[in-house]
């Protein structure tokens, strides 16, 4: 069955009245006809997160960029994707959260070190990094969508659901948030915040939203 990808980021109307840029993010990559990567971040936007545009898009290139060395470690064949299965439904809300965040953070820093503020060393000229991490905060969520089956991640809140003619249910079941809150991508342990879920194929007419 031949899989149609569509997505669309539309700016909210405060950020519209206030004249902001859009603090979403998202990255689409159809690795073939069996496999694609899917990745959409949502930058907080507050005045303590005056970089989070650049967090969100930093956050979905890391993912992708985790995911498809994954890919390549493992194999795209039906042997190679049996193991990545195996090691997602273990490891994906932790060996895997902690490759994306430690990816993510790294690049954080490349992109601060291009332009730094001050105020974010302390008394020995040393660089504040969670300080500094807190300027680009973001949420992350995040899919790898084969024939065989679907990979959900997340960090933060947002919905990953699956559809089909009997049913809309969630891939994933995050912490549920009151008003503003929610997990933070640039929390030095943002790992330990993730959720994520593997879910077989079976039903050809299942298709997967974020």
């Amino acid at each position: 069955m031949k899989r149609y990808i569509c997505d669309g980021i539309v700016k909210g109307a405060t950020h519209v009245r206030n004249q902001m840029p859009c603090q979403d993010n998202k990255r689409i990559v159809e690795i073939s006809d069996k496999i694609a990567i899917i990745a959409v971040a949502d930058g907080h936007g507050s005045s303590k997160c005056p970089r989070s545009d650049r967090g969100s898009m930093i956050a979905v290139n890391s993912f992708y960029e985790v995911m498809k060395n994954y890919l390549k470690v493992y194999g795209e064949d039906e042997t190679g994707l049996s193991n990545l299965i195996t090691f997602l439904n273990r490891e994906g809300d932790m060996r895997f959260a902690q490759d994306v965040c430690e990816e993510w953070q790294a690049r954080v820093k490349q992109s601060f070190y291009k332009n730094k503020v001050e105020g974010m060393t302390d008394e020995d000229g040393n660089i504040k990094w969670p300080s500094v991490f807190s300027l680009y905060g973001t949420t992350l969520l995040g899919m790898l969508v084969t024939d065989s089956f679907v990979f959900s991640f997340q960090i933060g809140d947002g919905d990953i659901s699956v559809v089909t003619k009997d049913e809309v249910a969630p891939l994933v079941e995050p912490e549920k948030f009151l008003g503003t809150e929610t997990h933070s991508l640039s929390k030095p342990d943002a790992w330990r915040k993730a959720v994520a879920s593997v879910r077989r194929r079976e039903m050809e007419s299942e298709e997967p939203y974020d």
